[in-house]
C-alpha cells in the first residue's frame, strides 16, 4: 500500500488535530515499513504496530486494542476521508453514542461515474441493509467502551468481517444514530482487491452472515 498509504494518513492527520491514528502494518513485502516511519516524523499522533500478516481482522482487532480514543474508526489504506469528517462527525457524537454512521461515495478506479450510499431517515436494520450502509466498518463511528465492555472484536474471516462484526454490534443494542453525509471514499482498484480473488472460506462467512 506505499502508493496510497500516504493519502489515507493525510486525509485524517489535516482534517481533526485531537485523532490518534493507528497504523497496522500486515506484514507487508513492500517499502510501507519505511513509509510509515517518514510518516511518524511528520505526524506525532502515529502510532504503528507491524504484525506478521493474518488479514484484515486481525488487524483492525490490533487497532482496537491498541485505541486510547473515545471512538474508534477504521480507514483502509488506499481510502480517504473527506475534508472536515471528524468536525461534522465530532459534532454528531454524544456520551450515549454507541455507534455512528454516515454514508460514502463508491469509486471503481477506470470508471467515469461513482456510486453514493447515504440515507437521511431514521436507522432501520432493515433499510439500512438493504441500502448497503450495514456491511462496511469504515462509514462508521464505534464508541470504544461499548466494543471493549462486551467483548467485540473481528472474527477471522478474510470476506466479510467486517459484516459480520456489525450485526455482533447490533447484537448488543447500541443507541444508534445516523447522518447524511457523504464522508468516505471508498476507491476500488479490481487488480489489488482483497475480494477479487477465490477466497476458499467466502462459503463458511456467508453462513456466518
Amino acid at each position: 500500500c506505499k502508493d496510497t498509504l500516504s493519502a489515507a494518513v493525510f486525509s485524517v492527520a489535516e482534517n481533526f488535530k485531537d485523532t490518534e491514528i493507528i497504523i497496522i502494518d500486515d506484514g507487508s513485502t513492500d517499502e510501507t515499513p519505511e513509509l510509515i516511519e517518514n510518516l511518524k516524523k511528520d505526524y506525532n499522533c502515529i502510532v504503528s504496530k507491524r504484525i506478521s500478516n493474518s488479514g484484515p481482522a486481525n488487524a483492525r482487532n490490533e487497532g482496537i486494542k491498541t485505541a486510547q480514543g473515545d471512538f474508534v474508526m477504521f480507514i483502509d489504506s488506499d481510502d480517504t476521508f473527506k475534508k472536515n469528517t471528524f468536525k461534522i462527525i465530532s459534532e454528531h457524537l454524544t456520551p450515549d453514542t454507541d455507534l455512528l454512521i454516515f454514508g460514502f461515495r463508491q469509486n471503481f478506479l477506470g470508471r467515469a461515474e461513482d456510486r453514493i450510499y447515504s440515507l437521511d431517515s431514521p436507522f432501520s436494520v432493515d433499510e439500512y441493509y438493504r441500502n448497503n450502509l450495514l456491511n462496511q466498518v469504515w462509514n462508521k463511528a464505534y464508541k470504544r467502551d461499548f466494543l471493549i465492555r462486551n467483548n467485540i472484536f473481528f472474527k477471522d474471516f478474510r470476506y466479510g468481517e467486517d459484516r459480520i462484526f456489525n450485526a455482533e454490534v447490533l447484537n448488543y443494542s447500541p443507541v444508534v444514530k445516523s447522518i447524511p453525509d457523504v464522508l468516505y471514499n471508498y476507491i476500488i482498484d479490481k487488480s489489488v482487491s482483497l475480494i477479487s480473488g477465490y477466497i476458499p472460506e467466502k462459503f463458511d462467512a456467508c453462513k456466518e452472515i
